[in-house]
């Protein structure tokens, strides 16, 4: 059973590290704040692309990978994967309602992943993977994924997988005790995560290594030391994802009539519109609407597509939830034939 607590709540609890409270059950409730939810995200996302993008970094993610026993490389996407999300692009512009900032985004992506896509089709294969990325006049580009000897690689999942980095910082927050212990006593969750994924570990020091921040490090032996469990707790959340997105539209087969006139899939590894937070899209009184799936009834409520809903299952049954703003309260999801 998932326990999420809202700020008022932690606020009231005025969590202390002291004999019958250790640092995990610290950082378990702090890290299921809202806040901190939402926070971590943001800065774990930041925090990895910083990782693959600046060259400080990438010296040590480069390390990291050499010395890997599991086989981990940066690659260029193939062709299946630009022509996947170039359709499933083109669809959701054309089909799918859209906030301005979302609708410029994959714009520009098209724009990129097309001029990838011709030059991926005429390069030299081994040229190409040197290339890494592709930038057009306005930045944007299509950045390398990681792989596990020669497969797509869960490490891709580790930018905003929240228990991973809950999970990251109990153990961080362990070996550093000294360096959050005041701000820890005080119940100062606010800024035990601020300075973890800002800070680094040693200001002064002339050691490259001590200038990297909290969640730096920690990234860096999730992808080393730390691999097969941090592969592990993705794995268990994206397999419950996994689950409750194939048995709901089981379910839309099923019991709805789903087929390829009416449903849009977009799950893939990597894609685009799903990183977008658009799992499906289906087909109500001739407009299309943007679905997500969630596995609890707190993260669908959480993230709900702009103009669409969003799905969770409860006692065996689905059940939706979407913004009553922008949609009817008599609104049901009755699949056009």
């Amino acid at each position: 059973m998932e326990i999420i607590l809202s700020d008022k709540q932690l606020d009231r609890l005025q969590l202390r590290l002291d004999e019958s409270k250790s640092i995990s059950q610290y950082v378990w409730y702090g890290g299921n704040s809202a806040w901190a939810k939402k926070y971590i995200e943001t800065e774990g996302r930041r925090v990895f692309n910083r990782l693959i993008e600046d060259p400080t970094l990438r010296k040590f993610l480069d390390e990291v990978m050499e010395s890997s026993k599991h086989d981990i490389e940066l690659k260029t996407p193939d062709i299946l994967y630009l022509q996947k999300n170039l359709e499933d692009i083109d669809f959701v512009l054309n089909n799918l309602p859209l906030r301005k900032k979302q609708k410029d985004y994959l714009k520009e992506k098209k724009v990129v992943f097309q001029e990838y896509l011709r030059k991926r089709k005429v390069e030299d294969e081994e040229e190409f993977e040197d290339a890494f990325t592709l930038e057009d006049d306005k930045g944007i580009e299509i950045k390398p994924m990681f792989f596990e000897k020669g497969e797509w690689s869960l490490i891709n999942k580790f930018d905003n997988n929240i228990s991973l980095w809950v999970d990251t910082m109990k153990r961080i927050l362990t070996e550093y005790q000294s360096s959050f212990r005041d701000l820890i006593e005080e119940g100062n969750w606010e800024e035990v995560i601020k300075k973890f994924f800002n800070e680094p570990i040693k200001p002064n020091s002339s050691e490259e290594g001590d200038k990297l921040t909290f969640a730096e490090l920690g990234l860096l032996e999730n992808m080393s030391l730390d691999l097969e469990n941090a592969t592990k707790i993705v794995h268990s959340k994206t397999e419950r994802g996994d689950f409750t997105e194939n048995k709901f539209i089981d379910h839309l087969y099923a019991a709805s009539g789903a087929n390829e006139f009416n449903m849009k899939n977009f799950a893939s590894k990597g894609g685009v519109i799903d990183m977008l937070g658009i799992d499906l899209a289906i087909k109500i009184s001739g407009d299309w609407i943007p679905v997500q799936i969630k596995s609890n009834k707190g993260d669908a409520e959480r993230f709900i597509p702009y103009r669409g809903i969003s799905i969770f299952p409860e006692n065996n049954k689905f059940y939706f939830t979407y913004d009553k703003k922008q949609r009817s309260k008599n609104f049901k999801i009755v699949l056009d034939q």
